[in-house]
Protein backbone atom coordinates (compact mmCIF):
# COMPACT_ATOMS: atom_id res chain seq x y z
CA UNK A 1 0.00 0.00 0.00
CA UNK A 2 0.70 3.47 0.12
CA UNK A 3 2.73 3.33 3.49
CA UNK A 4 5.54 1.07 1.86
CA UNK A 5 6.76 4.00 -0.08
CA UNK A 6 7.72 5.03 3.33
CA UNK A 7 9.67 2.28 4.31
CA UNK A 8 13.45 2.74 5.01
CA UNK A 9 15.37 3.02 2.34
CA UNK A 10 12.95 3.16 -0.39
CA UNK A 11 13.22 5.26 -3.48
CA UNK A 12 10.19 6.12 -5.38
CA UNK A 13 10.42 7.97 -9.02
CA UNK A 14 7.72 10.51 -9.86
CA UNK A 15 7.63 13.59 -12.18
CA UNK A 16 7.30 17.09 -11.29
CA UNK A 17 4.03 18.25 -10.89
CA UNK A 18 5.71 21.83 -12.03
CA UNK A 19 6.08 20.64 -15.13
CA UNK A 20 3.96 16.99 -15.50
CA UNK A 21 0.55 16.36 -15.49
CA UNK A 22 0.83 12.90 -15.06
CA UNK A 23 2.91 14.14 -11.57
CA UNK A 24 0.10 15.55 -10.45
CA UNK A 25 -2.80 12.82 -10.84
CA UNK A 26 0.27 10.39 -8.94
CA UNK A 27 0.02 12.57 -6.22
CA UNK A 28 -3.26 13.01 -5.56
CA UNK A 29 -4.19 9.87 -5.03
CA UNK A 30 -1.68 9.22 -1.73
CA UNK A 31 -2.73 12.82 -1.21
CA UNK A 32 -6.51 11.84 -1.56
CA UNK A 33 -5.89 7.91 0.79
CA UNK A 34 -4.09 10.32 3.41
CA UNK A 35 -6.42 13.40 4.08
CA UNK A 36 -9.80 10.90 3.68
CA UNK A 37 -10.70 12.78 0.30
CA UNK A 38 -9.45 16.76 1.50
CA UNK A 39 -11.40 16.13 4.67
CA UNK A 40 -7.86 15.93 6.96
CA UNK A 41 -5.78 18.44 4.47
CA UNK A 42 -2.76 18.39 6.90
CA UNK A 43 -2.74 14.63 6.99
CA UNK A 44 -1.92 14.11 3.30
CA UNK A 45 0.30 17.23 3.45
CA UNK A 46 2.31 15.39 6.03
CA UNK A 47 2.56 12.29 4.18
CA UNK A 48 3.65 14.14 0.49
CA UNK A 49 5.74 16.02 2.69
CA UNK A 50 7.52 12.73 4.01
CA UNK A 51 7.65 11.07 0.41
CA UNK A 52 9.57 13.90 -1.26
CA UNK A 53 11.78 14.78 1.74
CA UNK A 54 13.09 11.11 2.06
CA UNK A 55 12.26 8.57 -0.29
CA UNK A 56 11.83 11.32 -3.84
CA UNK A 57 16.00 11.78 -5.15
CA UNK A 58 15.14 11.27 -8.80
CA UNK A 59 12.59 14.03 -10.66
CA UNK A 60 11.66 13.84 -14.06
CA UNK A 61 10.29 16.46 -16.09
CA UNK A 62 7.54 14.23 -17.62
CA UNK A 63 5.76 10.49 -17.04
CA UNK A 64 7.81 9.26 -20.10
CA UNK A 65 11.29 10.90 -18.22
CA UNK A 66 9.97 8.86 -15.44
CA UNK A 67 9.50 5.51 -16.79
CA UNK A 68 12.37 5.75 -18.90
CA UNK A 69 14.76 6.95 -15.71
CA UNK A 70 12.80 3.92 -13.70
CA UNK A 71 13.82 1.72 -16.85
CA UNK A 72 17.56 2.32 -17.13
CA UNK A 73 17.23 1.36 -12.75
CA UNK A 74 17.00 4.61 -10.51
CA UNK A 75 15.06 4.01 -7.99
CA UNK A 76 13.25 0.95 -6.57
CA UNK A 77 9.18 2.61 -6.96
CA UNK A 78 8.05 4.38 -9.96
CA UNK A 79 4.06 5.83 -9.59
CA UNK A 80 2.64 6.20 -12.54
CA UNK A 81 -0.15 5.04 -14.68
CA UNK A 82 -1.69 1.87 -14.81
CA UNK A 83 -1.46 1.55 -18.84
CA UNK A 84 1.87 2.51 -18.54
CA UNK A 85 2.82 -0.23 -15.49
CA UNK A 86 0.84 -2.54 -18.00
CA UNK A 87 3.21 -1.55 -20.67
CA UNK A 88 6.44 -2.13 -18.76
CA UNK A 89 4.97 -5.44 -17.52
CA UNK A 90 4.87 -6.72 -21.10
CA UNK A 91 7.98 -4.92 -22.31
CA UNK A 92 9.96 -7.19 -19.66
CA UNK A 93 7.79 -10.47 -19.58
CA UNK A 94 10.88 -12.11 -21.32
CA UNK A 95 13.19 -10.19 -19.12
CA UNK A 96 15.68 -12.54 -16.53
CA UNK A 97 13.61 -12.87 -13.08
CA UNK A 98 15.75 -9.82 -12.04
CA UNK A 99 14.22 -7.60 -14.81
CA UNK A 100 10.85 -8.12 -14.32
CA UNK A 101 8.50 -5.44 -13.67
CA UNK A 102 5.70 -5.91 -10.59
CA UNK A 103 2.80 -3.74 -10.86
CA UNK A 104 0.14 -3.21 -7.95
CA UNK A 105 -2.96 -1.22 -8.05
CA UNK A 106 -3.56 0.25 -4.62
CA UNK A 107 -6.55 -0.69 -2.52
CA UNK A 108 -7.58 3.14 -2.38
CA UNK A 109 -6.28 4.87 -5.09
CA UNK A 110 -7.16 7.71 -7.81
CA UNK A 111 -9.64 7.76 -11.07
CA UNK A 112 -7.68 9.51 -14.05
CA UNK A 113 -9.64 10.51 -16.29
CA UNK A 114 -8.97 11.49 -19.45
CA UNK A 115 -11.81 13.93 -21.60
CA UNK A 116 -12.11 13.96 -25.03
CA UNK A 117 -14.66 16.86 -27.03
CA UNK A 118 -15.02 18.26 -30.38
CA UNK A 119 -13.77 21.36 -30.91
CA UNK A 120 -16.14 24.38 -32.19
CA UNK A 121 -12.98 25.11 -34.95
CA UNK A 122 -13.28 21.78 -36.24
CA UNK A 123 -13.71 21.74 -40.13
CA UNK A 124 -15.11 17.77 -40.20
CA UNK A 125 -17.39 18.27 -36.85
CA UNK A 126 -19.67 15.39 -38.15
CA UNK A 127 -16.45 12.80 -38.45
CA UNK A 128 -15.41 14.26 -35.07
CA UNK A 129 -18.55 13.66 -33.25
CA UNK A 130 -18.84 9.87 -35.05
CA UNK A 131 -15.20 9.32 -33.81
CA UNK A 132 -15.88 10.42 -29.93
CA UNK A 133 -19.10 8.04 -30.36
CA UNK A 134 -17.72 5.21 -31.61
CA UNK A 135 -15.11 5.58 -28.37
CA UNK A 136 -18.11 4.96 -26.12
CA UNK A 137 -18.46 1.44 -28.45
CA UNK A 138 -18.02 -2.01 -27.09
CA UNK A 139 -15.66 -2.62 -29.96
CA UNK A 140 -13.52 0.57 -28.82
CA UNK A 141 -13.73 0.05 -25.42
CA UNK A 142 -12.22 -3.29 -25.84
CA UNK A 143 -9.68 -2.00 -27.66
CA UNK A 144 -9.15 0.47 -24.36
CA UNK A 145 -8.88 -2.33 -22.55
CA UNK A 146 -6.56 -4.37 -24.57
CA UNK A 147 -4.11 -1.77 -24.24
CA UNK A 148 -4.38 -0.94 -20.39
CA UNK A 149 -6.58 1.71 -20.37
CA UNK A 150 -9.91 0.70 -17.99
CA UNK A 151 -12.86 1.07 -19.86
CA UNK A 152 -16.08 3.16 -18.77
CA UNK A 153 -19.01 1.13 -20.34
CA UNK A 154 -20.45 -1.43 -17.43
CA UNK A 155 -20.62 -4.80 -20.11
CA UNK A 156 -17.50 -4.26 -21.57
CA UNK A 157 -15.67 -3.28 -17.97
CA UNK A 158 -17.20 -6.68 -16.54
CA UNK A 159 -16.31 -8.89 -19.45
CA UNK A 160 -12.53 -7.49 -19.43
CA UNK A 161 -12.34 -7.59 -16.08
CA UNK A 162 -9.66 -9.95 -16.04
CA UNK A 163 -7.21 -7.93 -17.62
CA UNK A 164 -6.88 -5.80 -14.73
CA UNK A 165 -5.91 -7.80 -11.38
CA UNK A 166 -6.06 -6.25 -7.64
CA UNK A 167 -9.30 -5.02 -6.16
CA UNK A 168 -9.76 -1.28 -5.62
CA UNK A 169 -12.07 -0.48 -2.52
CA UNK A 170 -11.92 3.18 -2.69
CA UNK A 171 -11.74 5.63 -5.78
CA UNK A 172 -11.53 9.02 -5.25
CA UNK A 173 -12.15 11.59 -7.93
CA UNK A 174 -11.59 14.90 -8.78
CA UNK A 175 -14.64 16.47 -8.82
CA UNK A 176 -14.90 14.65 -4.66
CA UNK A 177 -11.60 16.30 -3.88
CA UNK A 178 -12.31 19.76 -5.78
CA UNK A 179 -15.57 20.06 -3.70
CA UNK A 180 -13.72 19.81 -0.26
CA UNK A 181 -10.59 21.60 -1.20
CA UNK A 182 -12.92 24.71 -3.18
CA UNK A 183 -14.61 25.30 0.17
CA UNK A 184 -14.39 28.65 0.94
CA UNK A 185 -12.59 30.03 -2.00
CA UNK A 186 -15.90 32.10 -3.15
CA UNK A 187 -14.23 35.35 -2.29
CA UNK A 188 -11.56 35.01 -4.89
CA UNK A 189 -13.95 33.49 -7.26
CA UNK A 190 -16.48 35.43 -7.89
CA UNK A 191 -18.93 34.29 -5.34
CA UNK A 192 -19.17 30.92 -5.94
CA UNK A 193 -16.64 28.17 -4.59
CA UNK A 194 -14.03 26.93 -6.87
CA UNK A 195 -14.84 22.94 -7.84
CA UNK A 196 -12.88 19.98 -9.44
CA UNK A 197 -9.63 21.35 -11.04
CA UNK A 198 -9.30 24.46 -10.37
CA UNK A 199 -9.87 24.38 -6.84
CA UNK A 200 -7.29 21.46 -6.48
CA UNK A 201 -4.83 23.69 -8.59
CA UNK A 202 -5.57 26.43 -6.60
CA UNK A 203 -5.10 24.58 -3.22
CA UNK A 204 -2.37 21.58 -3.98
CA UNK A 205 -0.33 23.01 -6.85
CA UNK A 206 -0.58 26.75 -8.32
CA UNK A 207 2.06 28.82 -7.92
CA UNK A 208 1.23 29.63 -3.75
CA UNK A 209 0.05 25.29 -3.57
CA UNK A 210 0.80 23.10 -0.83
CA UNK A 211 2.21 20.51 -2.45
CA UNK A 212 4.42 23.55 -4.46
CA UNK A 213 5.69 24.42 -1.51
CA UNK A 214 6.74 20.93 -0.77
CA UNK A 215 8.24 21.04 -3.60
CA UNK A 216 10.16 23.94 -3.38
CA UNK A 217 11.75 23.18 -0.07
CA UNK A 218 12.39 19.21 -0.76
CA UNK A 219 9.81 18.47 1.97
CA UNK A 220 11.33 20.52 4.49
CA UNK A 221 8.81 22.71 5.70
Amino acid sequence: GWDDLLKPGVQVVTPNPGSSGSAKWNLLAPYAVKSDGGHDNQAGLDYIAELIRDHVSVIPKSGREATTAFEQGQGDVLISYENEAIMLERANADATAEDQVEYIVPRQTFKIENPVAVVNTSTQPAAARAFVEFLFTDRAQRLWAEEGFRPVVPSVVASTAALFPGRIDTLWTIDELGAILGRGTAAQNDGTDLTGWPAVDNALFGSDGAITEIYDSRGRR
